[in-house]
């Protein structure tokens, strides 16, 4: 537990900034517009409510739990790097794992806020018919794996750049290739 040092220290920083409160509301704010599409009365997808809005909600939330969760992991050790502040870390009695255990931690507390506000609308699916408890929470077990792997993807680029932007690129890259890779050679195996 060596990296809780630098957890408190990063919380202090992180909390402070306004972006925080926007992240949660962008969060909660996508999952009721899709709840309200499917509710809506003169919706194509009225006849099986729950499965498609369970659908819906998966993949808005599966993509702002990738995307929030590189982006904001691609430049966390790598602008330590670019600061000089790394060698200090390592001054103290943290190992490397404690340093990269508490960047992980800081980050994933501050997006998974966003996470935890939209999961309660995900239960508006089995209100709805047609959606079991297990399926809802597999489909939230699943997002919380991928936002765990988003970040752990971030954390590594980032060990392994120095520049902000080149970071950033690369992380988006590897979640793209990573996410639409498979769904391409899903469509292509249903062509053939």
């Amino acid at each position: 537990m060596n990296f809780l040092p630098i957890v408190t220290r990063e919380l202090r920083v992180v909390s402070r900034k306004p972006w925080i409160y926007w992240v949660r509301s962008i969060f909660g704010l996508a999952g009721i517009i899709v709840a309200l599409m499917i509710f809506y009365e003169g919706s194509a997808w009225r006849t099986a409510r729950g499965m498609e809005m369970l659908w819906g909600l998966s993949v808005i939330t599966m993509l702002l739990a990738l995307l929030s969760g590189c982006l904001l992991t691609a430049d966390c050790i790598s602008s330590e790097k670019r600061e000089d502040t790394l060698g200090f870390l390592f001054l103290t009695n943290l190992k490397g794992y404690d340093v990269v255990t508490g960047k992980i931690a800081i980050h994933a507390v501050t997006t998974a806020c966003g996470l935890l506000a939209v999961f309660p609308v995900f239960f508006l699916p089995i209100l709805a018919g047609g959606v079991t408890w297990a399926e809802t929470l597999r489909v939230l077990l699943g997002i919380g794996v991928s936002f765990l792997f988003a970040l752990s993807l971030g954390v590594w680029i980032s060990t392994r750049s120095c520049d902000a932007r080149n970071a950033v690129l690369a992380t988006l890259t590897v979640i793209v290739l990573v996410v639409a890779l498979p769904l391409l050679w899903l469509a292509v195996l249903d062509e053939f």
